[in-house]
């Protein structure tokens, strides 16, 4: 009895706990949530230490603390925000509902979904800041090295900007999260 890959739509368990999928489907593996969860805290945690670590340099070396790196220290801001509030989504993930308040608390669930995209906007806008400097850099470098860009001025204006861009584009998010109504969904820990 022959069978083709349309009609084998079984999943099954592959080495260490990986789950894929069927044949039929594109090949690859999903973790399981253990796996995730490992995975997640450890991503975050890395990027933690990574972030800091950068910041610590750039803060302390004076010959350091030039423009490019301003806006890398601000990517690395965004980013640390951003890796520390998934950081403690993954730890109340492990704890009990009435131990986490980010699980019956739709204030504090919607100001870490806020921030969350926030931080992506910042670290989105400040790649695109980084991406334009690089481009004066090497198509215009008689107008790059007049410095268009590189005074301190300038570079804090950016960098308000963006986070200014960030916080403007996530505050209708924000309300509608605020609005949202856990009886139209029926999430029973949120009512």
């Amino acid at each position: 009895m022959e069978t083709n890959s349309t009609e084998l739509n079984t999943s099954f368990l592959c080495e260490n706990n990986v789950v894929c999928g069927t044949q039929s489907q594109l090949p690859g593996c999903i973790l399981d949530s253990d796996s995730q969860f490992i995975a997640g805290l450890i991503i975050c945690t890395v990027g933690i230490f990574g972030n800091s670590a950068f910041m610590f340099v750039v803060l302390r070396i004076p010959y350091m603390r030039t423009a490019i790196n301003a806006f890398l220290v601000n990517l690395a801001i965004a980013d640390l925000l951003h890796l520390v509030g998934h950081w403690f989504t993954w730890i109340c993930a492990l704890l009990e509902v009435k131990q986490c308040p980010m699980k019956t608390s739709m204030p504090l669930i919607c100001m870490d979904l806020f921030m969350s995209k926030v931080t992506q906007y910042v670290s989105l806008f400040t790649v695109t800041v980084l991406s334009i400097d690089r481009y004066m850099a090497l198509c215009k470098p008689l107008m790059y090295r007049d410095g268009i860009l590189h005074k301190r001025k300038r570079v804090a204006l950016v960098i308000i900007t963006v986070w200014s861009l960030g916080v403007l584009l996530s505050l209708e998010w924000l309300v509608s999260c605020l609005n949202f109504n856990p009886l139209l969904y029926a999430l029973p820990e949120l009512i």
